[in-house]
């Protein structure tokens, strides 16, 4: 069974939509005139969990329901799509197939149907429909005039931006007409991705970190991708993939204790964990609990192959 998983950007948490850009004064309003309809799709392709390397066919058609409901506009097909590794990036209603205003602020969702390899047999409808979120809207709002907004603030009703004199408050600081945060996010970022990052492997980039502490903090972001490694988390180094159906951290094979253990003072985020060894105890994540605090967020846990087998 094939299956798309939505391509998850590593700071989001939607499919990546870009608006498209067109010069053209032949429009109903300056403002709407700069933007065409169009946006760029990119998603993960997968039949039984394997990923795809192929040329497929795929169609694509904007519906008002995640169910049933009408159509927007006409089917588009793009046939020969090159998908690699699962991932493929496509641009939608560049022809305006959806209509000119698809996205009128009412919600809209995405239905796409597959054939690999391309021009073979009868296509495959994947199920669910993609909800749409977030940037396509950007071009509803972005013309919308003064009568078409609801809850405008009193100091604008009047079209006119009233300066307002703000005071900082804690966190915060004004030095001459720059408004700054008190401290500072993660200095060092390390990014760990197959091709293209600053390492190829979370062990590798852990290993190039002497200098982590309380007042020096790390953030390694993993990129989509599946990671054969046994990783010893390190005390203030957090781990961050880009969700856990993209960021997969699975046994190397063979036995083995655990996947990956935590260490004090770590933020572990937005990827999955499988081990699947030999092992008599399987753990796919350990936890010291001798005085560590960790902090786990949108994370995946699963163990088997072993003869006892645990998550955490």
């Amino acid at each position: 069974m094939k299956r798309l998983t939505p391509l998850l950007p590593t700071l989001l948490l939607i499919p990546i939509l870009i608006l498209g850009y067109r010069n053209s004064a032949a429009q109903d309003s300056p403002e709407r005139g700069l933007w065409t309809s169009s946006f760029s799709y990119q998603g993960r392709l997968t039949d039984n969990d394997a990923l795809i390397d192929d040329q497929c066919d795929l169609q694509f058609s904007l519906w008002k329901d995640e169910v049933g409901g009408s159509q927007v506009g006409i089917t588009q097909a793009i046939d020969d799509v090159a998908v690699a590794d699962g991932l493929f990036s496509v641009q939608l209603n560049d022809a305006d197939q959806f209509s000119a205003t698809p996205f009128n602020g009412d919600p809209r969702w995405l239905e796409i149907a597959v054939r690999c390899p391309a021009g073979s047999g009868a296509f495959t409808t994947l199920s669910p429909r993609q909800a749409l979120t977030g940037t396509p809207y950007a071009q509803f709002s972005a013309y919308s005039t003064w009568s078409g907004l609801a809850g405008i603030p009193a100091g604008f009703a009047d079209n006119t931006d009233n300066d307002t004199t703000y005071s900082a408050g804690n966190g915060i600081s004004i030095v001459a007409d720059s408004i700054q945060a008190v401290g500072s996010p993660v200095a060092n970022v390390l990014v760990v991705s197959p091709a293209g990052g600053d390492f190829t492997t979370i062990n590798a980039a852990l290993s190039s970190i002497s200098d982590n502490g309380p007042d020096n903090r790390y953030q390694i972001l993993v990129g989509p991708g599946e990671y054969p490694e046994v990783i010893q988390m390190k005390a203030y180094v957090d781990l961050v993939g880009a969700g856990p159906n993209l960021t997969r951290l699975i046994h190397p094979g063979g036995s083995g204790l655990h996947v990956v253990k935590t260490a004090d003072q770590v933020v572990l985020r937005d990827l999955s964990i499988v081990n699947d060894g030999s092992g008599s105890s399987n753990f796919a994540l350990g936890i010291d609990s001798n005085g560590v605090e960790a902090q786990i967020e949108n994370v995946t846990v699963t163990a088997f192959g072993g003869t006892f087998n645990y998550s955490v």
